[in-house]
């Protein structure tokens, strides 16, 4: 690639918003990442709450969105929510819940105390994740996956 070439990349590159996946199963987090990169995000990465931490400690700007699973290791979801909620620059940032664990009625009790969430169950598709992480994210279009991978996995599995 000559300068030319990598100049128009740089300045001619879609601002992409960067998400907190927090998932516990190796599996399922790394199928959620190429869901969310294919569709232009970008991904962080946290197992735990004390990942988390790292993870908001870190970053250097809010995360546009975090994505997190109900059912973690020592803590559950929405109690790790509530304490990212209690973060500078972390009030208002939209949370998505999924959980393989829970009906949609004991999530909807679950995470109905806390603004700017939505509950997902899995097993779910890409274009269904990709379509409530947009509908979470002020001003962002409906995200395709453009760069797709064939022969990916189907549906992210229930636990």
């Amino acid at each position: 690639m000559g300068v030319r070439d990598w100049l128009h990349s740089i300045f001619n590159k879609k601002p992409s918003h960067c998400i907190l996946l927090v998932e516990d199963d190796p599996q399922v987090r790394e199928l959620v990442r190429v869901y969310l990169e294919d569709a232009e995000y970008q991904v962080a990465m946290a197992a735990t709450a004390e990942e988390v931490d790292i993870c908001l400690a870190a970053a250097a700007v809010p995360f546009s969105c975090i994505l997190m699973d109900i059912k973690l290791p020592g803590a559950n979801g929405v109690q790790i929510a509530r304490g990212i909620r209690k973060r500078p620059g972390y009030g208002r940032v939209p949370i998505l819940f999924v959980s393989g664990v829970f009906s949609p009625s004991e999530m909807e009790k679950a995470v109905g105390q806390l603004t700017d969430t939505v509950a997902i169950n899995k097993p779910f598709s890409r274009s269904q994740l990709l379509s409530a992480i947009s509908s979470m994210i002020p001003g962002e279009p409906p995200r395709q996956h453009p760069h797709a991978r064939r022969g990916r996995p189907g549906p992210v599995p229930a636990k």
